[in-house]
């Protein structure tokens, strides 16, 4: 399969660690590269990471493919990583990976199934790891409309496999050092997921972090989105050094 992106590259010779940047989603007509991951993107570039941007499939002149429940998205992202590992300005080793909105849910589900190879994650406004629940928000904000081929059948038709492909009941597994973005205000996706998914790994004794904004919507803005870019510069240099 035949996919695009950005590839953001630091000043300097490298080699550089590796940040997998997956943005949110855009509908496909008026998409195109950079849309919702430039500006992490630029912010840790000049910080001397490497990061790669995917477009996913479908989009930007990529091929199409199968997408249900997002799992298409899941292996666009997780073929990714050692393509990304291979390229000659990349430090070898394990990779940062950053989300917002939908990509911050693939980043979710990337942390329960790549353990080995993911040193640090950062979650910004996630949509709910439990798929179920996720559904039925995208039938609410879509009037009832979520789209055939991410979502082929509804909850009630097939629990059971509306549970196998939730991450939230994968959070086990996880390894990598977690920390989440959220605004208290967000009309798209309620601060509730991550709080979820917060909980569930605090629970299991995993490494977390719940950062919350006030009255912040989906996207940060000002002092808000300045704050969340440092704590996340930090984040990772903490956890993947420099």
């Amino acid at each position: 399969m035949r996919l695009t992106g950005l590839l953001h590259v630091p000043d300097g010779a490298g080699p550089f660690p590796v940040i997998i940047a997956n943005r949110g989603h855009i509908d496909r007509a008026i998409y195109q590269p950079g849309m919702d991951s430039r500006a992490f993107s630029d912010v840790m570039a000049r910080n001397g990471y490497l990061v790669v941007a995917p477009d996913y499939r479908g989009y930007a002149g990529g091929d199409e493919g199968p997408n249900p429940f997002y799992t298409g998205y899941y292996a666009d992202v997780i073929n990714l990583i050692p393509m990304a590992q291979r390229l000659p300005m990349a430090r070898p080793g394990k990779v940062g990976m950053w989300g917002h909105s939908r990509g911050a849910s693939i980043t979710v589900a990337a942390t329960t199934i790549l353990t080995d190879q993911i040193a640090a994650a950062v979650v910004y406004a996630p949509a709910p790891a439990d798929l179920a629940e996720d559904y039925y928000r995208r039938y609410r904000q879509s009037g009832g409309n979520p789209g055939s081929d991410t979502w082929p059948f509804p909850p009630e038709a097939n629990p059971d496999a509306y549970r196998r492909v939730s991450p939230i009941n994968y959070m086990d597994v996880v390894d990598a050092p977690v920390m989440l973005h959220h605004g208290t205000a967000d009309t798209v996706v309620d601060v509730s997921a991550s709080v979820a998914i917060a909980d569930t790994l605090r629970a299991l004794g995993k490494d977390v972090t719940l950062y919350t904004y006030e009255g912040a919507g989906h996207a940060l803005q000002g002092q808000y989105e300045q704050l969340y870019f440092q704590r996340t510069v930090d984040f990772f240099r903490q956890h993947m050094g420099e």
